[in-house]
């Protein structure tokens, strides 16, 4: 029975001894770790790989790169081995531009019966600028009477602009058109229109018009054509002004003295050439 008592104590003081152990370890443990680099900012830091393996890698990513490098370059030399190393020159072909249609001009929008006229026909491209043209020309006009130029040859031509001198005259009154055409290629062509009048006297005039008046002085007003710089006036075989003068414009204006109730002749003829002479105007002066 004292045997058994003396047993338990020793086990009691060893395993009081074992426990004092583990709670000293714990304690040191507990220190150690609270108190290291990890905690001490207040922030627990990142878990960092060990040194032996970052050196691993960093020996492992020189040749990784180095066989990715080289795998770049073949590619590029393959590449470039594609590529001819001598470009051979491609000269751009030149497209010459050709004629669309043609261009009349000089013409005005009234020309009058028989009056010679001239004008410029140009070949030119789809945008309308001037172009080289080599070929006939053949003139047409809906008046079956008008006087056009023979055909033309741009062939021998200079430039791209042809004038052609006083080379058409109109016959029939109303709006008459000429036409220019390619005698090669009749989808070319060009076109204008003219509104042909009667053709005027040397000397017109535009008041008084015929007809009856009460005025006992009456106004006249005429034109002329170029050329002509002074007029005289008739009433009848009367001769009422002389010398009136002829503006620039080729109008003049005159006013009679008082003209005895009747009827009169109004004529104007050129001053210096009794032969070119206006249609007479008849006009009757009424007693009010």
């Amino acid at each position: 029975m004292a045997l058994s008592i003396q047993v338990r104590k020793v086990l009691l003081i060893i395993l009081l001894a074992v426990l004092g152990l583990s709670l000293i370890g714990f304690v040191v443990w507990f220190f150690y770790f609270f108190s290291s680099d990890m905690f001490r900012s207040g922030e627990p830091k990142q878990y960092t790989e060990p040194v032996a393996l970052i050196e691993l890698e960093s020996a492992i990513t020189p040749t990784v790169q180095g066989i990715e490098e080289e795998t770049v370059i073949q590619d590029d030399l393959h590449s470039a081995a594609l590529i001819p190393t001598k470009i051979e020159e491609i000269e751009p072909e030149i497209i010459e531009p050709t004629v669309a249609r043609f261009l009349i001009e000089g013409f005005p929008t009234r020309v009058e019966q028989g009056v010679a006229l001239s004008f410029e026909v140009t070949p030119v491209d789809i945008d309308g600028v001037p172009v080289q043209f080599d070929g006939a020309i053949r003139f047409t006009s809906s008046d079956e009477g008008a006087i056009l130029p023979a055909d033309y040859d741009f062939t021998n031509s200079e430039g791209d602009k042809i004038f052609f001198e006083s080379a058409v005259a109109f016959e029939e009154l109303g709006i008459q058109s000429i036409q220019v055409t390619s005698i090669d290629d009749s989808s070319v062509s060009g076109e204008i229109l003219v509104a042909v009048v009667p053709s005027k006297k040397p000397i017109e005039i535009l008041l008084p018009q015929p007809g009856e008046t009460s005025d006992l002085q009456v106004v006249i007003r005429g034109e002329t054509q170029q050329g002509i710089s002074s007029v005289d006036i008739y009433d009848g075989g009367k001769r009422i002004g002389q010398n009136v003068e002829v503006g620039d414009d080729g109008s003049f204006i005159f006013v009679t003295g008082f003209l005895t109730p009747g009827t009169h002749k109004i004529k104007i003829v050129d001053a210096k050439d009794s032969q070119v002479a206006s249609d007479p105007v008849v006009l009757k002066v009424k007693r009010d």
